[in-house]
């Protein structure tokens, strides 16, 4: 039950990988097979290659710019290839007669916002679940068993503040849920080994 304990960070991950094979083997005995539409449609094969090298050179990038520095040539060079091939990208997807993402959806002011408000709630999601555990672990110095816990907890206390806190366990009902997970672990530090 709790896989980071014993087997690390990485099984997060690789949880995921027979729950995929799962889902490709229901589809194809489950979904329908759609017929042919008779003429095949055109990939974008350029939009893809540069939006691909784009992509994966900037995160490369990103995630070794700490070990090389942020103002290394490495760093910096890397940055701005990546950039000029994002830029590339995005011209190409202008003139291709069929785009791999289509521009002019984003004339909609409505898919426009909601896009927006899809990024900002992916980054504040991403953002709390990435950080909350560091800090656990770095600042209140607990183990990946104790993180791993309290992660699992979270769907549970969200609920019941949405419920309005009732059925929060003890001090929980009046507290943030940051505050109070918090409060959980150092609790359960200070309180005697069973």
């Amino acid at each position: 039950m709790y896989n980071v304990a014993f087997f690390g960070r990485s099984s997060n991950f690789w949880v995921n990988v027979p729950i995929g094979i799962i889902g490709f083997v229901l589809g194809l005995f489950l979904l329908p097979h759609g017929r042919g539409q008779g003429r095949t449609q055109a990939f974008d094969y350029a939009g893809t290659t540069l939006f691909i090298v784009g992509i994966v050179g900037l995160l490369y990038t990103v995630t070794n710019a700490e070990v090389w520095r942020w103002t290394s040539d490495r760093t910096l060079i890397g940055f701005d290839v990546s950039v000029l091939v994002l830029i590339l990208f995005g011209w190409s997807e202008r003139v291709a007669k069929r785009p791999m993402i289509d521009f002019s959806l984003y004339r909609n002011r409505v898919f426009t916002t909601a896009s927006f408000a899809a990024v900002l709630s992916f980054i504040s999601l991403f953002c709390t679940n990435t950080m909350m555990p560091l800090n656990l672990e770095d600042v209140l110095h607990a183990t990946h068993g104790e993180c791993d816990r309290l992660r699992d907890a979270e769907p549970v206390v969200d609920v019941s503040h949405c419920l309005g806190g009732g059925f929060a366990p003890g001090d929980l009902r009046r507290r943030p849920r940051n505050v109070s997970i918090a409060e959980q672990l150092q609790h359960h530090e200070h309180s005697p080994e069973e």
